[in-house]
């Protein structure tokens, strides 16, 4: 048969065959390798393990029957170790009862191929469980880049808060250095003669200091006309020095009404700190600016000594620290699997449209309602459970039902990873779910076809029994007993 399937993530994809029988080997090995996937082999329980481990494949495809360990002490191994744990198992197995199956299923497999496999539903299985492993690995790998990411916009923060109270100091620092002055200047002047030296002594810091604040610094009077402005204020603008005496402080603003802003609160306030507008150079390139603006006295006028401090840098990290946040929104809201977040309390704070589709409600209803309020008295155990893990700092997968908005139950492959806030406590989950509803009554439909078969086979009054290619008895019925006399 020419089995076809679209490019999925089993592309690239690494699995793993643990089989005794090199003929089996060889087949599946060629099925999966002309879909585009890895193969690697090993031929019993203990190779296996090595391999898996040193490999960490995609998946692994188990015979149940191997020479020495057999197939579920293999797996029930994988599952015991922390590196291998999370690699998904199916089992190869001749069709055995429904008691086999289970057994495989509590050692940690997922899923079973019947030998002689069909390669379509060979491939299909496969492809699935693939699918499910690439997305529990994005899960993961987006876990940890938005953890990344917020120790990074911390350390960003951290760094613009120093650095903007730093500024601040400074900036305070001179204006109470130039008030100081200004006070002792106007007194000694007053008093006697030795105040005028005292007087250009001061006027002598004040310029130091003037002309060597990393800050712009602006003296203008009420009406806007500049008195005097440092070399920062030079390089911010572009100005030169006599541009910038024949200006109205308006022109370097983008929004010449800003400056009615600037001098209503100061009206009110009578200081400005801290606002965030627009100014603009003499080329009419716009930047970002913290202004701070504080009465004083220059040549004995009442005037307007501002500081303005360039946050463009700032405001474009902020930017681009939004834009990320709006990407990752736009993939968790487009994916076919469910999506979602829960705080410490196991409450809904983000449902993705998949899940709402899933339960049979819309987002809005699902966000707030608690976990246990859509899960079965007897799975609640199994939530409980994965919460402590989860906060213990573990990630985890597995089965799960859940009720439907109309009662009805659906069965779901959850997997969960812890996530942390911003000083790396533990702050909720991040889980992924996908309905495997149509496959749990397809295996209790096995089941009992299994069951109906295996009454047949007991009751009939011929002798009927089932052999392997080389004559070996694999079942044979009482009545072939009792025909032979065994």
């Amino acid at each position: 048969m020419n089995v076809t399937m679209e490019h999925g993530p089993q592309l690239g994809s690494t699995v793993l065959l643990i089989d005794d029988e090199p003929g089996n080997l060889r087949v599946m090995a060629d099925l999966l390798a002309s879909h585009g996937i890895e193969v690697l082999s090993a031929r019993d329980g203990e190779e296996g393990l090595a391999r898996a481990q040193r490999v960490l494949p995609d998946l692994i495809l188990l015979d149940v029957r191997l020479p020495g360990i057999d197939g579920f002490e293999t797996c029930r191994r994988l599952k015991a170790n922390e590196t291998t744990r999370e690699i998904p198992v199916i089992f190869m197995t001749i069709v055995t009862g429904p008691e086999k199956k289970v057994q495989g299923f509590e050692v940690g497999g997922v899923d079973y191929i019947t030998k002689p496999f069909e390669p379509a539903e060979a491939l299909v299985r496969v492809d699935k469980h693939l699918r499910l492993r690439n997305l529990q690995k994005q899960v993961e790998a987006q876990n940890l880049q938005l953890q990344q990411e917020i120790a990074g916009r911390k350390r960003i923060e951290e760094e613009l808060r120093t650095h903007k109270d730093h500024l601040e100091e400074l900036v305070a620092e001179r204006i109470a250095d130039l008030r100081e002055i200004t006070g002792e200047l106007q007194q000694k002047i007053m008093e006697h003669k030795q105040a005028e030296e005292a007087l250009r002594e001061s006027e002598d810091r004040f310029r130091t200091l003037f002309a060597n604040a990393p800050i712009g610094i602006l003296v203008t009077a009420f009406d806007g006309r500049i008195l005097a402005f440092n070399d920062t204020i030079k390089a911010m603008t572009n100005y030169l020095p006599q541009e910038l005496e024949q200006r109205n402080v308006r022109e370097l603003y983008e929004h010449p009404k800003d400056r009615l802003q600037v001098l209503d609160r100061f009206k009110t306030e009578g200081s400005v700190t801290g606002l965030e507008l627009i100014a603009k150079r003499k080329d009419g390139v716009t930047f970002d600016v913290s202004l701070t603006v504080v009465p004083f006295t220059f040549n004995g006028e009442d005037v307007l000594l501002t500081a303005l401090e360039d946050i463009t840098e700032r405001k474009q990290v902020e930017t681009e620290l939004r834009r990320l946040k709006e990407f990752d929104e736009g993939i968790v809201q487009n994916m076919a699997e469910g999506i979602v977040m829960t705080d410490t309390d196991g409450v809904f704070t983000f449902v993705n449209p998949a899940t709402a589709m899933l339960l049979g409600y819309t987002c809005n209803e699902l966000v707030g309602l608690n976990w246990m309020s859509i899960t079965p008295s007897d799975q609640q155990p199994i939530v409980q459970a994965a919460d402590e893990r989860r906060m213990r700092g573990e990630a985890d997968r597995y089965e799960l039902e859940l009720f439907h908005k109309d009662g009805g139950r659906i069965t779901v492959i959850f997997a969960g990873s812890p996530h942390f806030d911003r000083e790396g406590r533990f702050a909720g989950t991040i889980g992924v779910f996908t309905d495997i509803t149509e496959r749990k009554q397809a295996e209790e439909a096995l089941r009992e076809s299994e069951k109906r078969y295996r009454s047949l086979f007991e009751r009939m009054l011929d002798g009927v029994y089932r052999s392997t290619h080389e004559g070996r008895f694999v079942n044979i019925n009482p009545a072939m007993v009792k025909m032979f006399g065994y």
